[in-house]
Formats: structure tokens, C-alpha cells, sequence
């Protein structure tokens, strides 16, 4: 019991940033029904609708390796105020344009400005938690994302369908002005290892080159998230040919799964956990994404599927955990704001990449699901590999 009042034992400072994360993720309704709004509500073909979605995308990441940059030559409490303040600005000012064709490059930008917020986040606590601390405060975080994810598509749903266009690009507005009010509320400090450190005058690209740890941990983000989002491609695929009828019932049931596990567990891997070094976790989440996907070829058992997501499952938590812990305590402070805004690029282009491998194999192997899962698991295999590489190149 103990150990859990540690866990919770955060600072002011840490609880305003959850609250902050929760309320943000909740009213954040737009990126929810993006897809639909353009193509119900502006009446744009599916070929435009993918070309603006991908746009909108590729402007967040722009803006965040900028706002990354920017985070580590000024204080990152007022990069989040002015990109999550202008952001919802924006989305109030799309609310009475209305749903015409003009709004498009409005949220193309509106995109691009909030990606400047991408790593304040992660910096925020880093300054604001104890250092022995971090460590469960980025676990705090990441159950205020799963709650705020739980709730976001019901309330995007309900306000989408009886409100319309107007509310929902409003309520996501000021939403996210009363997010970025709680941000102004936190005192203004800096890292504290920032001010004990001379200011490095290095590119990242040399960073990365002669930081291997950091590199290698980077390049593990993309191979583990190729596997992670079959989520998305081979499983419902999968889940659809064997168990036919009764597959979104099941399909609906696995994701269930995850999501309850992802707002509860947190905690007790948080403190039960806690002696296993970073490194350890991230290959043991690799290992729980080898057994969890491929357990998926081996049978047509619903049960063992649902077994098979509560073990994958187990390991996105530890590494949705580690992965900020263990790339900010082996990267320079000089350069922390840059690195860390890299993670959240690397989690989309191993995305894309697995989303394109899934479907590629599927459309290849059709119903070899040995040959496919046995491919797909190969990549956090190499990932753990990149990860114990890592550890002979720390830094201390």
C-alpha cells in the first residue's frame, strides 16, 4: 500500500499537467471525425479526403521536430501556451466559418501549430517531477491519455451526430484554451539539469551519430509500432475471415481489452516493477509483442485471442512507460526537447509502415497466418537486439 501512495505522490505541478492531458484528450473531438467531417460534410472525394489527412499529418510532424527545437532554447511551458492557445483559437474560428472548402488549409495549419506542442508534455514532467519520480509520473500521464481516449469518441460521436459541425469544432476550442489556462497556471522553471549544464552547440544529426542509445531507441520505436499496428491491418483482417459473423463482436471485445488494461495496469507495473531497468522493460516488451502476435497464427480460438491481446497488451504498456523514461535520461540536456519530439514521429512512420506491411502480406499470404505473423514479429525481435546494442553505447 505503501507503494502505491508513492506513486501517487506527485507534486502540485504534475497533477495540473494530468488534468491538462485529461481535459485535452476528452474535448480533442475534431481529430476523431476528421475523415468524415471532409468527406460528409465538405463533400470531398476519397482520394482528396486521404491526400488532406496525410497533408494534415505530415504538417504535425514538421511542426513538432520544430517546436522540439524550439522547446530547447526557450521554456517549454510557453511553447505548449502559444501553440495550444492558438490551436484552439483556430478551431473556434473554423466553428463559424462553417463547413465550406476554405477551412482545408485552416486545418492543415492548425495542424502544423499544434505539433509544436509534441514534446512539452514530456518536458513539463521532467522539470516538474521529482527526479526519483519520473518514472511514475510518465506512467500517470499515460493512464490520463488512455482515459482521455476512452471517453474522446463517445462524446465526438454524440456531439457530431445531434450538434453538428459548429459544436464540434467549438467545444474542441475551448477545450483546449481551459487545457492550455491550466499549463499558465504552473510556476515557470526550467530543467534542472539544464541550468548545471553548458549550452552544446551540436546538430541533432550529429547528436544521433555519436549518441548511439539514443539512435538505436529511436529506430526500436518504429520497428515495435510495425508490429503494434496490426491493430489495424492484419488482425481485423484475421479476425474477420475466421471468425466471420462474429467479428466485430470479437475484434470489439479484443480492443476492449486493451483499453481497460491500458487505464489499469500502469500503476501496479509502475510499483510492483520498478527495479527492472529501462532496458530490461523495453526488451520485455519486445518479447510480450513476439509471444502476444504470433499466439494470433497459431490458433482460431476467440478466448486464446483475447489471451493473446492481454499479453501484447502487457508489453505496449511497458514500453508506452519506458520509452520517454529511457530516452530522456541517455540524451543530452542540451538537445532533450529536439530527441524527445522525434519519439511520437518515429511511433507514426512505424505506423505507416506496418499499416502498408499488413496489407501488402495479407493481399500476399492471404490466410498463411504463420508466414505472416512470423514476419511481422521479426521486427521488435531486431527491435530487442537494437535495444541491448543500445545499452553497450550508454551514456552516462
Amino acid at each position: 500500500m505503501n507503494n502505491f501512495f508513492k506513486y501517487f505522490k506527485q507534486t502540485k505541478a504534475v497533477y495540473i499537467i494530468l488534468l491538462s492531458v485529461i481535459v485535452n484528450g476528452i474535448g480533442g473531438l475534431i481529430n476523431q471525425f476528421i475523415t468524415l467531417i471532409l468527406k460528409n460534410d465538405l463533400n470531398i472525394s476519397n482520394v482528396y479526403v486521404s491526400v488532406i489527412v496525410s497533408i494534415t499529418l505530415a504538417a504535425a510532424m514538421l511542426g513538432t521536430l520544430i517546436g522540439g527545437k524550439l522547446t530547447d532554447k526557450y521554456n517549454p511551458k510557453k511553447i505548449k501556451l502559444i501553440s495550444t492557445t492558438s490551436f484552439g483559437i483556430m478551431n473556434i474560428i473554423i466553428a463559424f466559418i462553417g463547413a465550406k472548402i476554405e477551412i482545408v488549409p485552416l486545418l492543415i495549419i492548425s495542424s502544423f501549430i499544434i505539433g509544436f506542442a509534441g514534446a512539452t508534455n514530456s518536458l513539463l514532467i521532467l522539470i516538474h517531477a521529482k527526479k526519483e519520480d519520473r518514472k511514475n509520473a510518465f506512467s500517470l500521464v499515460y493512464v490520463a491519455i488512455n482515459v482521455a481516449a476512452a471517453i474522446s469518441p463517445i462524446i465526438a460521436a454524440y456531439v457530431y451526430k445531434t450538434l453538428g459541425f459548429f459544436m464540434l469544432f467549438f467545444i474542441d476550442g475551448i477545450t483546449t484554451l481551459i487545457s492550455a489556462a491550466l499549463i499558465f497556471t504552473l510556476p515557470n522553471k526550467e530543467l534542472k539539469e539544464k541550468k548545471e549544464t553548458k549550452k552544446v552547440k551540436q546538430s541533432i544529426i550529429k547528436i544521433f551519430k555519436e549518441n548511439k542509445t539514443i539512435l538505436l531507441t529511436q529506430i526500436t520505436i518504429s520497428l515495435y509500432f510495425i508490429a503494434f499496428s496490426q491493430i489495424k491491418a492484419v488482425l481485423p483482417f484475421q479476425t474477420s475471415e475466421i471468425f466471420k459473423n462474429n467479428y466485430a463482436e470479437i475484434f470489439a471485445i479484443m480492443l476492449s481489452i486493451n483499453g481497460i488494461m491500458c487505464m489499469i495496469i500502469p500503476p501496479f507495473i509502475s510499483v510492483y516493477l520498478k527495479k527492472i531497468s529501462s532496458k530490461n522493460m523495453l526488451i520485455l516488451n519486445g518479447f510480450l509483442y513476439i509471444v502476444g502476435f504470433f499466439m494470433y497464427s497459431l490458433t482460431k480460438n476467440q478466448y486464446v485471442f483475447y489471451i493473446a491481446t492481454a499479453i501484447w497488451t502487457l508489453g505496449e504498456i511497458a514500453g508506452a512507460i519506458e520509452f520517454e523514461v529511457y530516452i530522456a535520461e541517455n540524451s543530452p540536456v542540451s538537445h532533450k526537447g529536439q530527441i524527445l519530439s522525434f519519439n511520437p514521429i518515429m511511433r507514426k512512420v512505424g505506423q505507416m509502415l506496418g499499416i502498408l506491411l499488413g496489407g501488402i502480406l495479407s493481399q500476399t499470404f492471404k490466410t498463411n497466418y504463420i508466414i505472416i505473423w512470423g514476419i511481422i514479429v521479426l521486427f521488435p525481435f531486431l527491435g530487442t537486439i537494437l535495444i541491448r546494442l543500445s545499452h553497450k553505447n550508454k551514456i552516462v
